[in-house]
């Protein structure tokens, strides 16, 4: 049996752009925080910058390489690294023009609206030769404009060094720059593909195997491919829902998170064939032959061993020996099992099926 898991070596190799905005749009952030410059009551101005943060570090490393380097990669903590871009020239230069051409979704494009107007805006204050009293007016519509980029963003976090009345502005969304002037009636000029929705999947994306006892004590599986958006993207899980034609759309209200959820029939008839070629579960295929997520790939090619096992062993939930190899391939398809080895997996799904594998 081969061990493909969440440790196998990947290759990035020509990462096509759709799938690198929807990597952007499930672990990127582009804000205009608050900054002060020198000690004390030092003049407050914006510093835009463009974030993305992943435990892999490789992807991160070609995605930068791929910005023609700009910024630094650096690791947090939890092993999480993030690669940064502050400088304003390389975001002007680089990260405006990219996401122009390669759309974030939902309320992300229209934030990045708001985000390539405030670059620009700023270039030309901090280079302009206007009269401070309407600098500082420019500045402070261009506070209300950051301060509402991100609704989950706490107020407090907005309004830090200024003025009440200015803070006042940002709370209340007071801006005097109209939608027309944003590009806000603009919507996405290109339909969602399948390289985005790949990207965005290994950021917020779930492929799981439930295993279970029925009414009839007969051992079933539920499988489940979703993927989540907080509730003000909801409307990219609708594009993607029209997409595959399949699936629902919920909301978890109290945790402020939207998830699409595809069920097993639908992902072994609808998206299993978006990512294998001429898919036969009767047949042999090796990694190099999944066309879907990269970061996940060893999920899809987990899943379609379990599955493929299952098409051909009809009595597959009674046989200790094919139910053992089944979970052998669950085993690496789970990326969440606590370091565990693989005998200790076992004897969980022993004691919880009541079983003896």
């Amino acid at each position: 049996m081969k061990n493909i898991n969440k440790n196998t070596k990947l290759i990035f190799d020509n990462l096509s752009n759709d799938y690198i905005a929807g990597f952007i749009q499930a672990d990127g952030s582009i804000s205009a925080p608050l900054q002060r410059k020198g000690k004390g009551n030092g003049k407050v101005t914006l510093s835009p910058q463009f974030n993305l943060a992943k435990k892999n570090r490789d992807i991160l490393e070609y995605i930068k390489k791929r910005f023609n380097n700009a910024g630094f990669l650096r690791k947090d903590k939890d092993d999480i690294f993030r690669y940064k871009i502050s400088n304003l020239n390389e975001i002007n230069d680089i990260i405006i023009p990219f996401l122009d051409k390669y759309q974030l979704r939902a309320n992300k494009f229209s934030s990045f609206l708001k985000f390539k107007y405030i670059v620009n805006k700023t270039i030309i204050l901090r280079n302009a030769s206007a009269m401070l009293e309407k600098k500082d007016f420019e500045w402070v519509n261009l506070f209300v404009l950051a301060g509402n980029m991100n609704r989950l963003v706490k107020p407090s976090r907005l309004t830090r060094y200024l003025s009440p009345k200015d803070a006042d502005l940002v709370i209340n969304n007071a801006s005097l720059v109209s939608a027309y002037d944003l590009n806000l009636t603009i919507s996405n000029r290109d339909s969602i593909t399948l390289e985005f929705i790949n990207g965005l999947f290994d950021g917020d994306g779930s492929l799981c195997f439930i295993f279970y006892r029925n009414r009839h004590n007969n051992i079933k599986v539920k499988v489940e491919y979703s993927i989540v958006q907080d509730i003000y993207n909801i409307s990219v899980l609708h594009e993607i829902k029209q997409y595959f034609g399949s699936g629902s759309v919920s909301i978890k209200k109290n945790e402020n998170l939207a998830r699409y959820l595809v069920n097993k029939n639908d992902f072994i008839n609808l998206i299993l064939p978006k990512f294998v070629v001429n898919l036969n579960l009767n047949s042999s295929f090796d990694l190099e032959e999944i066309n879907g997520p990269i970061l996940k790939k060893y999920k899809i090619y987990n899943a379609l061993k379990i599955l493929s096992i299952m098409h051909l062993n009809k009595d597959w939930n009674r046989n200790v020996n094919i139910l053992r190899e089944i979970f052998y391939y669950n085993y690496n398809l789970t990326s969440n099992i606590s370091n565990k080895s693989f005998e200790d997996y076992i004897k969980y799904i022993n004691f919880s099926l009541q079983l003896k594998v």
